[in-house]
């Protein structure tokens, strides 16, 4: 995830998402937690662009395996999910300035619990 940052986005970047908005500083460990509570993985489905605007439909999928976002008694269940879920991409000089992503949060937790 730290690509990301480093190599892909400004210094700069915003990122919104359905868990919260800002920086480097508060999308890192969301995007951590997320990838290791339930072993996300983004595919790439669709993707349309113009000018310094991409958009892109993904499909969505992991394993609930660690605990997460701090839930009190919600323990993993080896469940697998899958979702669609979309970003919005502005970019500068190459690299992304601004991110906006959203998925079905509910659709993820009825099929992990």
């Amino acid at each position: 995830m730290e690509r990301i940052f480093t190599e892909l986005s400004t210094p700069d970047v915003k990122i919104h998402g359905v868990l919260g908005s800002g920086g480097k500083d508060i999308a890192l460990p969301i995007w951590n937690e997320l990838h290791n509570s339930l072993a996300m993985k983004l595919t790439l489905v669709e993707m349309a662009a113009e000018g310094n605007t991409v958009a892109v439909l993904l499909r969505d999928s992991g394993k609930f395996q660690a605990p997460f976002r701090g839930m009190p008694g919600v323990q993993p269940t080896g469940k697998s999910y899958e979702v669609p879920a979309m970003a919005w991409f502005h970019f500068r000089d190459g690299k992304i300035s601004e991110r906006w992503g959203a998925r079905d949060s509910a659709a993820i937790i009825r099929q992990i619990g």
